[in-house]
This record gives C-alpha cells, structure tokens and sequence, in this order.
C-alpha cells in the first residue's frame, strides 16, 4: 500500500512540475510592409526606379529601388501613415 501511495505522489510531482515549468512562447510581429509596382502610364513595369516611404508623424524615410518588373518593398515599419513617391527616370 505505502509503495502505490509513493508512485501516486511521484506521478503528482511530475505533473505539478510539467505545468509549472515555463513553456516557449512566441510574440506577435508589430511590424507592417508596404509594397506595391510602380508602372508608367500605359501600364508598362518601371525598373530601377526610387521609391521613398516617409512615415508622416516622425518625418523619417526609407528609399529602396524597383527590380526589373517594377517591384518594391520596404519592411520592418511601424504602424503609422506613410507617404509613397516613386521616382523614375524621364517621369
């Protein structure tokens, strides 16, 4: 009897302990993107141009250029109201 009341407690102990013992755990991202194409008129993709995001509250800015299709992104920005301003050659 007293050796199945010592397994009991055992098995209690580990339990308590299991739950008790800090588990990982993982945040929430507070960050945002904003990304987007920049195209000419009639829709054609233009590459290598400047793209500035400034965030209006802080007046800060991070520029990136367009890849060949006229892709862009810029990452890792908090939350705020941004201005987008796309710079190319001959617009």
């Amino acid at each position: 009897m007293a050796k199945q009341i010592s397994i009991a407690a055992v098995v209690a102990i580990c339990i308590s302990l299991m739950t008790l013992t800090p588990q990982p755990v993982w945040g929430q991202a507070v960050y945002g993107s904003i990304l987007g194409t920049v195209t000419d008129p009639q829709g054609a993709a233009v590459a290598n141009a400047k793209v500035t995001v400034t965030n209006q509250r802080k007046g800060t800015s991070d520029t990136t250029t367009t890849n060949a299709d006229g892709n862009y992104s810029v990452t890792h920005l908090i939350p705020d109201i941004y201005t987008v301003r796309a710079e190319g050659a001959g617009f």
